[in-house]
Formats: C-alpha cells, sequence, structure tokens
C-alpha cells in the first residue's frame, strides 16, 4: 500500500466485573482485546498502520488521541448484553461512516446471521467525536448463551471478519495468515520430522549392531 492507511482500534475497555459473559468465566474486556490483537496482525499484513488503543485510555481520550493522530478510520469492538442475539453496528449519520459499518457487518453475519442489522449511533462518543470514518461494532450478545457459544468458538474468524470488512471498505486486497506464519510452523515440523527420522534409524542400526555382538 503506497499511503498506509492508518486504523485505530478501541476495545472495550471497562475490566472486570464489566461485562460478564453468560459462560460465567469470560468477560467483554479480555475478549475484545484479544479480538483487537489478532485483527492487528491481520491489518498489519495486508498494509495498515494500526493502534490498539491501551486500557488506561478513557472513551474520550481515545477519540482525541485518533484526531490528534490523523487516523484513517476508528473501530469499537464490543460485545452487547440485554437478552438479545446476533450482530449489530452503529453509524455516525454520513455515507462513509454507513459504507464502512455495512461492509463489516456483512462479513460479521456471514459467521452468525442477524437481522439487527446497522444503526444510527450518531449519540455514541466513538462516532460523534472522533474526526475520522467511524465503526462501531457490537459483535453478539456476551449475556446470551448461544450467541457466547458464537463468540467463544469463532474468535480467529471473528477477527478477520471486522478485517476484512476493513479492507474492503479501503479497496485492499485482504491476505490470509497461511502465507506468513502456517507456512514457516509446516517447514518448522517437516524439519523436525526429518530429525526424528535420522535418529530413528540411528537407533535401529545401534541395536543391529548389539545384536551382532551378542551373537559373536
Amino acid at each position: 500500500m503506497a499511503d498506509k492507511k492508518k486504523i485505530y482500534l478501541s476495545p472495550e475497555r471497562r475490566p472486570a466485573p464489566h461485562g460478564p459473559f453468560a459462560d460465567g468465566v469470560t468477560f467483554e474486556h479480555d475478549y475484545c482485546v484479544e479480538i483487537a490483537e489478532m485483527e492487528r496482525k491481520d491489518l498489519e499484513r495486508c498494509g495498515f498502520e494500526v493502534i490498539v488503543a491501551p486500557d488506561s485510555m478513557t472513551i474520550a481520550q481515545r477519540a482525541k488521541e485518533a484526531n490528534r493522530l490523523k487516523m484513517d478510520l476508528y473501530q469499537a469492538i464490543h460485545t452487547n448484553a440485554g437478552g438479545g442475539t446476533g450482530t449489530e453496528m452503529f453509524y455516525y449519520p454520513d455515507p462513509e461512516s454507513i459504507r464502512a459499518n455495512q461492509l463489516v457487518y456483512d462479513e460479521l453475519v456471514e459467521l452468525y446471521p442477524s437481522k439487527r442489522g446497522i444503526k444510527n449511533g450518531k449519540a455514541y462518543l466513538e462516532n460523534n467525536s472522533t474526526d475520522m470514518v467511524s465503526v462501531y461494532a457490537e459483535i453478539a450478545f456476551h449475556d446470551n448463551k448461544k450467541d457466547v457459544e458464537f463468540l467463544l468458538s469463532e474468535k480467529r474468524q471473528i477477527a478477520a471478519a471486522l478485517a476484512r470488512g476493513t479492507c474492503k471498505y479501503f479497496g485492499v486486497a485482504y491476505l490470509e495468515e497461511e502465507a506468513g506464519g502456517q507456512a514457516e510452523e509446516i517447514a518448522r515440523l517437516k524439519e523436525r520430522l526429518e530429525a526424528l527420522k535420522k535418529e530413528q534409524q540411528e537407533i535401529a542400526d545401534e541395536l543391529i549392531r548389539l545384536a551382532e555382538r551378542l551373537k559373536a
């Protein structure tokens, strides 16, 4: 990417006991931070410059920092509550924010169908206090057991969906992970297998020599 686009990721900042999941173990903050870190790697692999907001910063501070750094897109990452089900997105009422939210929403509902859609989120600080295009994701409901099963079992795919939607907004090809880390892991395992085969052969040769000595 000739001119790197800059993405600001803002995962839920409030730690436990805020946002308990229906599994009784997970909390919204921990989950969203993990998703943001996975998405960061995906976006960086696709050529973006990415900042993940630290826990120490308030929502207002995050918006102010993103404005100061002249980021190109601000993405808030949350899970929902209130007894519903499915994904929903909240946009700032301008065409670019609407388009960006719709593209991310379309990717998420490929994983977990939802009828909630995208909605006007002008009242949300992360939409109304950011100068750049804003995307506000409520991935699924953490107080719904079925939604939690999806959230926990599809973490990697959820992060990739958020990144794919962002890539589509900027017209950038999404690069799959396997071209990097997985290929290296396969090569490492093949090398280890060859070393084990060599060691196995050496042991077999030593057993043959020992058997011949016992016969003598």
